[in-house]
């Protein structure tokens, strides 16, 4: 996410928590060539896996303490929470609404696809999306699916190369997975998936109103 999307958020009427993860800005945990604007996920998650944990179970505990904290705010207790990210951002959110239903709603940017497709074709994803024996069990479609009825945004970049080999056809099968779901919670309208033409970025064109919706602004 750039900072003039945090500030339009601002614009619209949320109040916005941005905190660096795990392994970035300030929160490197290991030196890396390149200063701040790169990241040490590789090698946390290298270090977390002999030791049974995955830089993904540390991104999702953080933003539940977040989560903690915001709840102690009277300024955030007004309106339903909401978590969103791109990208690695995407990730921590998917992860972190799945498994904690105080995140009232989620939008999900330029993350969601086949896992085996998109991180065994496309040699171009960070370590920290390897949770170990995940593929046996299941797919992102599952994760979105453990987040229904709440309401949830997908946001696709229609040329994001991150989709894998079948692009959109990738990301829609896991899409119609968590549709599943939620069509038989009897919230069918709580999914969305916004579509645009564009590459791996942030668009924010149907999502923010959708935000907006959500948190009842």
């Amino acid at each position: 996410m750039l900072l003039k999307n945090l500030v339009q958020l601002v614009r619209e009427g949320f109040i916005v928590f941005c905190p660096d993860a795990r392994g970035f800005g300030e929160r490197q945990e290991a030196r890396v060539e390149g200063g701040l604007l790169v990241s040490s996920c590789l090698a946390i998650n290298q270090m977390a896996l002999p030791l049974g944990r995955t830089v993904t179970g540390m991104w999702a505990w953080d933003v539940h303490r977040l989560v903690d904290y915001i709840l102690t705010r009277g300024d955030c207790r007004a309106a339903p929470l909401g978590c969103m990210g791109l990208s690695g951002g995407g990730l921590q959110t998917l992860w972190a609404a799945a498994l904690d239903d105080r995140i009232g709603y989620s939008v999900v940017s330029g993350y969601f696809y086949g896992y085996r497709e998109a991180l065994f074709d496309v040699y171009v994803h960070c370590s920290c999306n390897y949770v170990p024996g995940l593929f046996e069990a299941i797919d992102m479609g599952d994760l979105g699916a453990l987040i229904a009825p709440r309401p949830l945004c997908i946001e696709t970049g229609a040329r994001d190369p991150l989709n894998g080999a079948g692009g959109l056809k990738n990301v829609r099968s896991q899409v119609r997975i968590a549709r599943q779901a939620y069509r038989m919670l009897g919230a069918s309208r709580a999914l969305t998936h916004a579509v645009f033409d564009g590459p791996h970025r942030w668009d924010g064109t149907e999502a923010i109103p959708w935000m907006k919706r959500a948190a009842g602004l």
